[in-house]
């Protein structure tokens, strides 16, 4: 009996100390669940972020430098009614304009083990955009929607989150992958494999900036090794690679050209610049990778399209070539532009734009409309926050610039429309003229009485009177006929940004398209030519 009893008494300790060992185990691997503090919401047709700071506080972080790091947060997400909680999160600031001169802060975080984020793949380190300045919200989600439709490699995805740090509701924000050598962006796998930023801009932020044969500059993003020698060898030898591409570029040697770059990731990089009519294209945040020694260059991912869809130029319907376009226009790379002028190239953007583009407007179209409806409520809290007003408006207008892309591109591109070559009489003058096309789908304009070109001056600013000279197949005699949106056809010259016109008097003149527009301004205001202006001479 004894024995029984102890051996029940032992059983009796053991099942007590089990208890208190379990409760234990609980406490320690389920503690958020045990003391999370999130706001409730009302509104809950997004995931939901909160972040609650350790040590810090958001007027310290938004007040200091973006390179600041502050560890050991927690944070939380909220998605169909499932928490998910991760500990010991780093948060720093990003981004350059935005960080220095918006309210609305961007930032990046950082876990201590690769997450896989809303599938998008496993990383550490993630982006919160803020998307300030973009105030439909959706034109950087819209850039990896297309490019994504382009299969363009390693773009990114996203997923728009309400973002709370230690409660205080921050806005409308876009988790995205940071771009570098990871499973979830750029996966490529040698030792020697890097990717490269070309940042005329911002370049002199970073410490050991590389310059190419023509003058671009390069930082080093991110490589596969830590080691720093092997990484000084493996950008030496993109370096190399990039300055023999200028040379073959010069040259206009196709099939060197084919030998050093992925050509196809070259154009659709074009592409996506060209149909957003990105701001800020080719000058920074123009990314390279090269998957080591053996390996071509290639042009990708895509990045920071907010400065895209009719952002800045309301008038998307023309034809503006990039390298007339932009704050910054004296630091863009003329890379491309070069590469424009080589006519396999441009085919190549002709296949790929009729093959994969302008099959897709209905989808592009598709997205622009579910997606700014699934936000819509979540960007006008945003608005009422940062004092906004205009979200359908802004949304309005993505939509119209990409609906005169696709109407421009159609003809350009497509061939729909085009001036038939052949002896013309202009309205109102009392000259004949011979239009012809020219290999980029552009017309060089002739006087039949003595077959000089039209020409624009390249000293051209402002208004101006056109000329004639001999033809010498350059940008400034070259021009291009497009079509508004009322129907109404025009000649534009990309070189000028300017489109040529009757005056009054009957001159001819060139009139230049210029930011200080205001935003309501057509083509149709600045004097164009109905169809019957070129009346052909039999």
């Amino acid at each position: 009996m004894k024995k029984f009893a102890l051996r029940d008494f032992l059983i009796a300790i053991c099942s007590i100390f089990f208890l208190i060992n379990s409760a234990l185990v609980f406490l320690i691997f389920f503690p958020i669940q045990q003391k999370r503090k999130v706001p409730e919401i009302e509104y809950p047709e997004l995931p939901q972020l909160y972040i609650a700071l350790n040590e810090s506080n958001l007027d310290e972080i938004n007040s200091g430098s973006k390179e600041a790091r502050y560890p050991g947060n927690s944070l939380t997400f909220l998605v169909d009614k499932e928490y998910y909680d991760f500990s010991n999160v780093e948060i720093k600031g990003r981004g350059n304009t935005t960080w220095k001169d918006s309210e609305k802060k961007p930032y990046q975080i950082k876990f201590d083990s690769k997450e896989n984020l809303f599938g998008f793949g496993k990383a550490k380190k993630w982006v919160l955009l803020a998307n300030y300045f973009d105030e439909g919200y959706i034109r950087n989600d819209l850039a990896f929607y297309i490019a994504n439709l382009l299969n363009m490699d390693y773009t990114n995805d996203g997923k728009f989150v309400e973002l709370y740090i230690n409660n205080d509701y921050l806005g409308l924000y876009y988790l995205t992958q940071k771009i570098g050598i990871n499973s979830a962006s750029v996966d490529i796998k040698d030792k020697n494999a890097v990717l490269m930023e070309l940042d005329n801009i911002y370049y002199a932020e970073s410490e050991k900036p590389s310059v190419s044969l023509k003058g671009d500059v390069f930082v080093l993003k991110d490589s596969v090794s830590d080691d720093e020698n092997i990484q000084k060898v493996a950008v030496e030898d993109f370096m190399g690679s990039y300055s023999a591409f200028e040379k073959a570029i010069e040259s206009k040697d196709w099939k060197k050209i084919q030998e050093i770059v992925d050509i196809e990731s070259f154009a659709k990089f074009y592409i996506i610049q060209d149909f957003s009519l990105n701001w800020d294209s080719f000058a920074t945040s123009t990314y390279f990778y090269k998957d080591g020694f053996d390996d071509k260059i290639h042009a990708g991912p895509i990045w920071d399209l907010d400065n895209a869809f009719g952002r800045w130029l309301e008038t998307m319907f023309y034809r503006r070539d990039l390298q007339y376009n932009g704050a910054n226009a004296e630091l863009q790379s003329d890379t491309f532009f070069k590469l424009m002028e080589i006519k396999e190239f441009r085919e190549l953007i002709s296949e790929i734009v009729n093959r994969e583009l302008l099959p897709k407007r209905d989808l592009i179209f598709s997205r622009i409309d579910s997606i700014s409806e699934q936000i819509a409520s979540s960007a006008l809290r945003d608005n009422e926050k940062w004092g906004r007003n205009n979200y359908f408006d802004e949304v309005l207008k993505i939509r119209n610039a990409v609906q005169r892309r696709f109407d421009y591109y159609s003809i350009f591109y497509a061939n729909e429309e085009r001036l038939p070559n052949g002896n013309y009489l202009f309205k109102n003058l009392n000259t004949e003229f011979k239009i012809e096309s020219v290999e980029d789908g552009g017309y060089k304009i002739t006087r039949t009485s003595d077959g000089r070109a039209l020409t624009v001056d390249e000293s051209y600013n402002e208004y101006g009177t056109v000329s004639f000279h001999s033809y010498k197949d350059s940008v400034w005699q070259r021009w291009y006929i497009c079509r508004d949106n009322e129907g109404k056809y025009y000649l534009f010259s990309v070189a000028t940004e300017s489109v040529l016109m009757l005056d009054q008097d009957g001159v001819l003149r060139t009139r230049p398209l210029s930011r200080g527009e205001n935003e309501q301004f057509e083509i149709a205001e600045i004097g164009t030519f109905p169809l019957d202006t070129f009346v052909p001479k039999n």
